[in-house]
């Protein structure tokens, strides 16, 4: 098994919360921790629900030009997000899991801690053919 994490937590006062969501939209959109969460806010205020809540992140990376794409989710056929790296080792993928998000850049995921062995169960990406 290969090295394939890079602790990622853009969070500007580096607190290590449960902001999964920010900081893997983040590094997508390429925008800054403050701007990520002022704009889940106010996507999760129009839709009445929390801005974590996969509607609400997805419909902000869907007004940035990704779209989702469902994985395998009947284990074992599904497969780890390092396993997901090896398939698609190239592009930008923000990775789904039950209850966490991270994102794949060009074969490496970034995030607050090593989620390579979690099992996505969607991706959002502009890279997808």
């Amino acid at each position: 098994m290969r090295n394939t994490w890079t602790e990622y937590n853009p969070n500007p006062k580096e607190r290590r919360t449960i902001d999964c969501t920010v900081r893997a939209l983040s590094l997508a959109l390429g925008l800054d921790w403050d701007t990520v969460y002022l704009m889940l806010c106010a996507v999760g205020f129009n839709q009445k629900t929390m801005p974590s809540e996969n509607g609400a992140w997805g419909e902000v990376l869907r007004r940035n030009g990704y779209r989702r794409y469902e994985l395998e989710n009947d284990c074992p056929g599904c497969y780890t997000a390092e396993e997901f790296l090896e398939r698609y080792p190239f592009g930008v993928y923000v990775l789904g899991f039950p209850s966490h998000v991270a994102i794949a850049i060009d074969g490496r995921i970034y995030d607050a801690w090593d989620s390579t062995e979690e099992a996505p169960k969607f991706v959002w990406t502009k890279e997808w053919d």
